[in-house]
């Protein structure tokens, strides 16, 4: 079993990565300023989510599918709104909270601050702190 440690960093890279992704346009420009390139812009009204990547409808067309970054919406302007993230914390200082998104909930493990595998004394453990 991989130590609590090395889960809590991996959970964060995670995250990490995950907001750096964002939601939709990824911190693209859009509108007039944008860069368009070599693309045309399509102005006849098809669809508008393929068009502009953060343009919605509603709240499922900005689901980015990652339950630890929070439930994206669709703002009455029609556009994605990334979510608040999963709050994890139990505000109990003997668990290490995560956001498990696997399971889709959050965990608390009991601490063990050396990784060693022996929750710690002052958390009702076995291990001197």
């Amino acid at each position: 079993m991989m130590p609590v440690k090395t889960r809590i960093v991996l959970h964060v890279l995670a995250l990490a990565l995950v907001s750096l992704a964002g939601c939709g346009g990824g911190g693209e420009s859009v509108g007039e300023d944008a860069d368009q390139g070599d693309a045309p812009v399509d102005t006849s009204g098809g669809d508008v989510a393929q068009d502009n990547p953060s343009a919605c409808e509603e709240d499922t067309d900005c689901s980015d599918g990652v339950y630890c970054n929070g439930q994206e919406v669709c703002s009455s302007g029609g556009e994605c709104e990334a979510g608040t993230a999963v709050d994890c914390d139990d505000a109990d200082g003997c668990t290490t909270d995560t956001c498990d998104e696997d399971g889709q909930q959050c965990a608390y493990e009991p601490r063990d601050e050396d990784a060693d595998g022996f929750v710690d004394e002052a958390c009702g453990g076995t291990e001197a702190s």
